[in-house]
C-alpha cells in the first residue's frame, strides 16, 4: 500500500495530512473550513488542502472523517449541525478531483480506528475510544471490526442517561452524560462553583471574562494541583464511569481509551473511572478491561481518516 491522504473535516478547520501505511505523518496542513460559505466552498477547501499536501506525489486513497451522521456506503453526510450539512455528497467531488478511491467516516469512529490500529489500542480486538470534547462521542471496535449500526449512529455515549431526572440536553432528553462530562459540562460546573464563592487559580487567568474559561484550562489546572479544578474533573469522571460501566458490561472490551482536551487532566480523570468500573462492573468484564489515555493527540483525526482508508481497502481486497 502506498501513500494515503487523511482529511479531518471540522467546523472551523480542515486538517489534512499525507501518511504512510504505518500511520506516520509525512506532511500536514491546516486550512479554514469555510462552513459559513456553504457546502460548495467547504468541498473546494477540502480539495485545495489535499492538493497542497499532495503536490507531485502519487496517493493510493483518501480517507475523510466528518462530524455528524455519515452514510459510509454512499459517502453522504446525512446531518452535521456545525457544518449546516443535510444529505450532502462528500465522496464523489473528491474522487472526481483526484481519481483515487475516497472513504468517508464519522470523525469519532475514524479516531477510534486510528487509535486501535496505530495508538494505544494496537494489538487489541475489542476496544473503545471515548472523546471528551464539546460533546462526548465514542467509537467501538468489537472482534476487530468497527461497529456502525443501521444508520451509522451507534455508540452515542454522550446521550447515555447518567441522571434520571438530570439536566435537560440539546438532544431533547435529560440527564445525558454530555451535560456532565463534556468540555461544555465541565465549564458549566466550574462556573457554578466559582459563582458560589469557591476559589480556583483559574480566576486569575480568566480575569472576569467567562468566555476565556475552557475545559482544557481546568484540566491543566487540575493536573497542576488546583483543588477545585480537581474536584470538577473528578465529578465529571464519576459520571463518565457510570456510562462506561454499562459499555464495559455490554461490549466486554480489553481497553477503553479516553481522549480530547479534558484528557490533559491525566490520572485525575482516569483514576475515578477505573475505580468506578472496578467496583460496579461485573467481575469478569471489570477484570478484562484497562482504562488508558489516548495517544494520538492532535493527529487523531488525520491518522484516523487514513486508517479508514486502510481498513476499507483491506476489506475490499479480502472480498
Amino acid at each position: 500500500m502506498g501513500i494515503l491522504a487523511g482529511v479531518d473535516l471540522g467546523g472551523t478547520n480542515i486538517e489534512a495530512a499525507l501518511l504512510s501505511e504505518q500511520g506516520k505523518v509525512m506532511s500536514h496542513i491546516t486550512h479554514p473550513t469555510g462552513a459559513d460559505e456553504g457546502y460548495g466552498r467547504v468541498m473546494e477547501n477540502i480539495i485545495s488542502a489535499v492538493k497542497k499536501i499532495k503536490k507531485d506525489k502519487e496517493i493510493e486513497a483518501i480517507g475523510l472523517c466528518s462530524p455528524g451522521i455519515i452514510d459510509v456506503d454512499q459517502g453522504i453526510c446525512r446531518f452535521a449541525g456545525n457544518l449546516n450539512f443535510n444529505n450532502v455528497q462528500l465522496r464523489r467531488p473528491i474522487e472526481d478531483a483526484f481519481s483515487v478511491p475516497v472513504f468517508v467516516e464519522n470523525d469519532v469512529n475514524a479516531a477510534a480506528l486510528g487509535e486501535w490500529r496505530f495508538g494505544t489500542g494496537k494489538g487489541t480486538d475489542n476496544f473503545i475510544l471515548v472523546m471528551l470534547g464539546t460533546g462526548v462521542g465514542a467509537g467501538i471496535i468489537t472482534d476487530g471490526r468497527l461497529l456502525h449500526g443501521k444508520s451509522n449512529a451507534t455508540a452515542e455515549i454522550g446521550h447515555t442517561i447518567v441522571e434520571k431526572d438530570g439536566l435537560f440536553c440539546n438532544c431533547g432528553g435529560r440527564g445525558c452524560l454530555e451535560m456532565y462530562s463534556s468540555a461544555t459540562g465541565i465549564v458549566r460546573m466550574m462556573k457554578q462553583y466559582l459563582m458560589k464563592g469557591n476559589y480556583s487559580s483559574v480566576t486569575a487567568d480568566i480575569q472576569g471574562d467567562w468566555d476565556r474559561l475552557t475545559a482544557a484550562m481546568i484540566a491543566q489546572k487540575a493536573a497542576a494541583g488546583d483543588k477545585l479544578s480537581q474536584q470538577v474533573i473528578r465529578e465529571a469522571a464519576e459520571y463518565l464511569g457510570v456510562a462506561l460501566v454499562n459499555y464495559v458490561n455490554t461490549f466486554n472490551p480489553e481497553m477503553v481509551a479516553i481522549g480530547g482536551g479534558v484528557a490533559k487532566a491525566g490520572d485525575i480523570l482516569t483514576q475515578p473511572v477505573k475505580e468506578f468500573i472496578s467496583s460496579r462492573a461485573m467481575e469478569v468484564q471489570a477484570n478484562d478491561v484497562s482504562v488508558v489515555l489516548s495517544s494520538l493527540g492532535e493527529d487523531a483525526g488525520t491518522i484516523g481518516a487514513a486508517a479508514v482508508a486502510i481498513e476499507s481497502i483491506k476489506t475490499v481486497k479480502d472480498l
